[in-house]
């Protein structure tokens, strides 16, 4: 069977502990509102092969985790990972995607969703999954977000064209409040988090694919694709970030 483009996507991204920008200790500075003695029912959206999931759950040994994602490979790696783990007694891996939810209102005491929001779209997601939160339950997120005034042009006309929806860290903070939530928190990842954790080993697995299929036209604009926003960031990482975001919701 021949394969589709995103057959190669799933390629680049073979064997990647981080499917995009992120960083243990941001994870864990992330979930530092959650009480380590209470019991509580966390909902994991987006969660790629769980380096995430994994590093909270083992943090927050009274949580227990539901992980959605709609690869169903992923979820396949996740729940064996969750055996090797000995967590599978409380953290559950579900191909689900996040637009077709089907848990019952206020199930969850916090909504997880690292660098996943923004297919949802930010205030999209804010306003669709608060359903899913008990009383006074927290969102925490990480999202694009400028993180200078002065963008130069390249990487306005990037970002405009991927996810218009990218706004300074003052606007999201008020469109989170303008659909209800309070802003708990807010912290820009590290440059380590888009460099050593994703975009290098990323870099290894595009070039093996540049290697691999030297005549392939697709399986090179996926290359392309990818190295493109490597080489913006390389370029223009000091105007945007993740931006993780602690929300309550009112």
């Amino acid at each position: 069977m021949e394969k589709k483009m995103e057959d190669y996507f799933y390629e680049a991204f073979e064997n990647m502990d981080r499917l995009g920008p992120g960083d243990n200790q941001s994870t864990l500075k992330a979930i530092e509102c959650i009480d380590k003695n209470q019991t509580v029912k966390i909902l994991d959206i987006g969660c790629g092969v769980g380096s995430h999931t994994f590093l909270m759950a083992k943090s927050l040994e009274n949580a227990e985790v539901v992980a959605i994602d709609n690869s169903s490979d992923f979820i396949d790696q996740f729940n064996h990972k969750a055996k090797q783990y000995n967590l599978d007694n409380r953290v559950k891996g579900i191909c689900m995607s996040m637009f077709e939810m089907t848990f019952e209102d206020s199930s969850f005491d916090y909504i997880f969703a690292e660098g996943s929001i923004y297919i949802a779209g930010f205030e999209t997601g804010l306003k669709e999954w608060k359903r899913f939160l008990k009383p006074n339950g927290k969102l925490i997120c990480s999202e694009i977000s400028w993180i200078t005034d002065n963008q130069s042009k390249q990487a306005k006309a990037y970002w405009e064209a991927n996810y218009p929806q990218i706004d300074s860290i003052e606007n999201k903070n008020i469109q989170a409040e303008n659909l209800g939530y309070e802003v708990v928190n807010h912290f820009i990842l590290p440059k380590e988090a888009w460099t050593d954790n994703y975009y290098v080993p990323l870099q290894r697995n595009i070039d093996a694919m540049k290697a691999k299929y030297p005549e392939n036209a697709i399986a090179l604009e996926v290359a392309r694709m990818i190295q493109e926003e490597i080489d913006l960031y390389t370029n223009h990482g000091t105007e945007y970030s993740y931006v993780f975001y602690v929300l309550q919701a009112k």
